[in-house]
């Protein structure tokens, strides 16, 4: 038994759909197929079935998957042990970051770590801040970077930084070149908002302060799509500092600003490897605390 067919059947059951799951692991849809084919042949069994909504577990599926997942820690567990006998971090650090960091910070840092340890196979997965808890609790992921607070009382943080959002402009708009503008002096302004985030929250209570309603255009999904409908002048929209990539085209938030803190956060000092302490350490010191 192979281990990357037990690999690709542990990320279909977790991810529930091939497509998901092929992201995840970075390889071809069609290339995960064939892994869980050959796993569910040489187990006799069907382990997965298709369905609209994506994959369900059969019942052997269900019973294989604790096995499946036992194993991989096992295997995990055992080539890290025998990377720390030679003090050499190796094997795989999955980290998980909200879409910002993944975006514009884990790049640089990922890059220069991976140059001092070729031997590290670092994984990422992007979510909010309350699904990388719950995958971080579940020992889906050894390090995690998101916004604070932190919910549960088993993880251990340590802020990195912190950052303001600044209000992007689309070119050609009045406010094109302004130093700093209140949060409450564009809510009749058009808007492009990211439900539920800290910034979408500020803007609907400075609208609820003045009396107005929310003129919201468009609900984007990140940020990078919320910056795109900005520069094609759909609306107003604000962005972490981390995001800006020219600053002709933002204007600093005067009263009603939103400032976020960013943490590194996992489960405790022992449940991290070789590899993981070294990432974290990188981590650290490529972020700055704001």
């Amino acid at each position: 038994m192979e281990v990357e067919t037990l690999r690709a059947f542990v990320a279909v059951a977790r991810a529930g759909g091939f497509s998901a799951a092929a992201r995840q692991e970075n390889v071809t849809q069609p290339s995960l197929s064939r892994r869980v084919q050959a796993l569910e042949k040489e187990v006799a069994a069907r382990l997965v079935v298709r369905t609209p909504r994506g994959v369900q577990l059969t019942r052997a599926g269900e019973r294989f998957l604790e096995h499946a997942e036992r194993a991989l820690r096992a295997l995990q567990a055992g080539i890290t042990e025998v990377g720390e006998l030679h003090e050499r971090p190796q094997g795989t650090v999955t980290v998980g970051a909200i879409a910002t960091v993944a975006a514009y910070v884990l790049p640089r840092v990922i890059a220069a770590f991976l140059a001092e340890h070729p031997e590290v196979d670092v994984r990422i997965r992007e979510g909010f801040p309350t699904e990388l808890e719950e995958l971080l609790a579940r020992g889906e992921l050894d390090l995690a970077i998101f916004t604070l607070p932190v919910r549960r009382g088993d993880l251990s943080a340590r802020r990195l930084w912190s950052e303001d959002y600044v209000l992007a402009v689309p070119p050609g708009h009045a406010l094109v070149g302004a130093r700093k503008v209140d949060l409450s002096d564009v809510v009749r302004e058009k808007f492009v908002v990211i439900p539920g985030a800290a910034a979408t929250l500020a803007y609907e209570n400075a609208c609820a302060a003045r009396g107005v309603v929310a003129q919201v255009v468009v609900s984007a999904e990140s940020v990078e799509s919320l910056r795109r409908l900005v520069a094609h002048g759909i609306g107003l929209g604000l962005v972490p500092r981390i995001a800006v990539d020219d600053p002709s085209h933002v204007v600093e938030v005067g009263k009603g600003r939103v400032v976020r803190q960013v943490a590194l956060v996992h489960r405790g000092e022992e449940t991290l490897t070789a590899a993981g302490r070294a990432l974290r350490t990188a981590i650290h010191a490529r972020t700055r605390p704001g």
